[in-house]
């Protein structure tokens, strides 16, 4: 808790039970989408950082890469970027498909140009010896392993999950089965012979799953749909049977070698000594093979839309709705509502639906996984794409939408932007709208386009901002605000109430990020219209932690003019402004400004360390 601070809530969907550890976690701060993007990968690292031993060497696998979203991705760079760990990182992924435009492929280069080792194992088939080998375990080394192997060797030319999948096959048939009378596995040589199998793994499967019982199958189905793994109590809801029933037919597929189990609690012993839980937390199961789920998937008669407007429909309902909020069922549930979306009617209901893809869209948006994030929005504009809904509620999600878009580089940001601008109905709504556009402009380093909108946002809004002003207008409006502050006194500044017009705060924060660009374009007395104007918000209409940084940014010019007392002076008031605002993210950036610009003219050096 101390490691991750106020930030522990950005990795709720990516390690559950960090709230079954730490108690409820507080929800961060609302920053822009490049802090968030910042603020999740530092937070990542400070959880990784915390988890390591140092006397320990730690190996991490991560199967099947191929079907990694770039949120995720992006979350394997930073760890292979970040500071040395004593770490192996070992992903798996099939080799078809991973062209050069692969995003896979892509990160891989990314990493190799970044400087960072890779080392590339190519894991071909079985070989005979590996297959003798693995059957003499299997079957303790009975006097039939060599011959079985070398019968399995010629069905599936090595390929590990067609080799394992034909075994369970002849046990399951009595081909494979154990000599009582002798205590050791007995193999019919002849039946395997004559067993007809097909020679591709792929149809093999699909005759295997063909064969088993009805029930089984639909069940598969019906898991199959849900995800790679799933809790019997969803699988229970989606099936519409109790669970303790679905507990015997999923051990059934256990015993078929399609499912195995992700973990075990206390509960009712079915076959074997296994044991599912049939009260409490529901146990939870997986596919024991990608391509065991895909068949099972292709094979399925589900109507999978209808299916997913069921379980939608069910997990929204009271307490399923609280347990899925707390943890990664959110963006589970948010998926389903997404690929029923066309069957969703009812204005009750698209309202409910709509609910949940926003929360699990802000989520996403937090924890930096825009793409998702993008898509959870969009899927709620679709739900509330009807006059009954407020257009407020519309104007905030195509804002939320373009700035996911603008994060991930896709097409139709713009136009998320455009939407945008279609719905303003009051002047918050236009400064919002500019806000965002401005901090998204300056992600990249825009500043062109920032401050252009800075300037659109001046002409709304009456504020006496100017491109390349000169040195006669800035005088003179550093003149009258310092007459304003001396009016105040400077001493008295930060006990002034607190900025509360929602407006204001959102102009405020607009021309702090604009500050960014004024500095990066050259334009200093622009850079220095801003900080006044920012001062000023305060005087007038009250403090904010931005006007904190205001003064702080005031202190920069002093430093610059040689006005060295001014500048520790100003610098004072923004620190004690921010101190009535401990929790905004400002604070820091405040500090490491003071440290880099301001402290080395005014205090010795030792002092700007703590600082940064």
């Amino acid at each position: 808790a101390e490691v991750l601070g106020p930030n522990g809530a950005l990795l709720r969907d990516l390690v559950p039970e960090l709230e079954a550890l730490l108690g409820p976690l507080p929800e961060p701060a609302l920053v822009g989408p490049g802090e968030a993007r910042d603020r999740f990968r530092d937070t990542l690292e400070r959880f990784v950082e915390a988890l390591l031993d140092t006397d320990h060497h730690f190996v991490w696998f991560v199967d099947d890469v191929q079907w990694a979203d770039p949120a995720s991705l992006r979350l394997l760079s930073t760890l292979c970027l970040g500071p040395p760990r004593p770490v192996t990182l070992v992903l798996a992924t099939r080799d078809e498909g991973l062209e050069a435009g692969h995003p896979l492929a892509a990160m891989l280069g990314e990493l190799e140009q970044q400087g960072v080792a890779l080392e590339r194992l190519e894991l071909g088939p079985l070989t005979q010896d590996d297959l003798a080998a693995l059957v003499a375990d299997v079957l303790d080394d009975g006097p039939e392993s060599l011959a079985l192997a070398q019968l399995l060797y010629r069905r599936t030319r090595g390929t590990p999950l067609y080799v394992a999948q034909l075994l369970m096959a002849f046990y399951a048939e009595g081909i494979i089965d154990i000599d009582r009378s002798r205590g050791q596995w007995r193999v019919d040589l002849a039946r395997a012979h004559r067993r007809e199998s097909s020679g591709d793994v792929v149809d093999f499967l699909i005759e295997q799953f063909a064969a088993l019982p009805d029930h089984v199958r639909r069940l598969l189905g019906i898991a199959a749909c849900i995800g790679a793994s799933f809790d019997l109590e969803t699988l229970a809801v989606a099936a519409d049977r109790p669970v303790s029933e679905v507990g015997v037919l999923v051990w059934e597929a256990v015993g078929a070698g399609y499912l195995r189990p992700a973990s075990t609690d206390q509960g009712t012993g079915l076959g074997g000594g296994a044991t599912v839980s049939t009260h409490g937390p529901a146990s939870e199961y997986g596919f024991v093979h990608d391509r065991l789920r895909q068949v099972a998937l292709e094979s399925s008669d589900q109507d999978q839309p209808k299916l997913y407007l069921t379980l939608a429909s069910r997990l929204v309902d009271g307490d399923r709705l609280a347990a899925v909020r707390s943890g990664a069922g959110f963006q589970t549930l948010a998926g389903y509502i997404g690929r029923a979306l066309a069957l969703v009617e009812g204005v009750e209901t698209r309202r409910r639906f709509a609910v949940v893809c926003i929360g699990a869209g802000h989520r996403a948006k937090e924890a930096a996984a825009y793409e998702q994030a993008a898509v959870h929005f969009r899927h709620a504009l679709v739900l509330l794409d009807d006059a009954s809904f407020a257009p407020g509620a519309r104007f905030d999600l195509c804002l939320a939408m373009a700035e996911s878009l603008a994060m991930t580089g896709a097409d139709g940001t713009e136009q998320a932007y455009h939407q945008a601008r279609a719905l303003i109905r009051e002047p918050v709504e236009h400064a919002r709208l500019l806000a965002s556009e401005l901090m998204v402009a300056m992600v990249p380093g825009d500043t062109e386009r920032a401050l252009g909108l800075l300037m659109e946002a001046a002409a709304r809004f009456d504020l006496d901002l100017r491109r390349g002003g000169s040195q006669e207008w800035i005088q003179a409006k550093m003149g009258a605000v310092l007459g304003q502050v001396a009016a105040v006194g400077l001493e008295a500044v930060s006990t002034r109430p607190v900025l509360r017009d929602p407006l204001q705060i959102i102009l405020d924060r607009a021309l702090l990020e604009a500050t960014n660009a004024a500095y990066l374009a050259g334009d200093f007395n622009l850079y220095g219209a801003l900080a006044l104007t920012i001062v000023e918000s305060g005087l007038r209409r009250g403090i904010s932690d931005v006007c904190g940084v205001g003064f702080v940014e005031l202190a920069i010019i002093f430093a610059v003019l040689g006005d060295y007392e001014s500048a520790r002076s100003y610098s004072k008031v923004g620190l004690e402004i921010l101190g009535r605002f401990p929790d905004s993210p400002l604070v820091g950036m405040a500090k490491v400004i003071m440290g880099t610009t301001i402290h080395p003219w005014i205090e010795p050096m030792a002092t700007c360390v703590p600082l940064l």
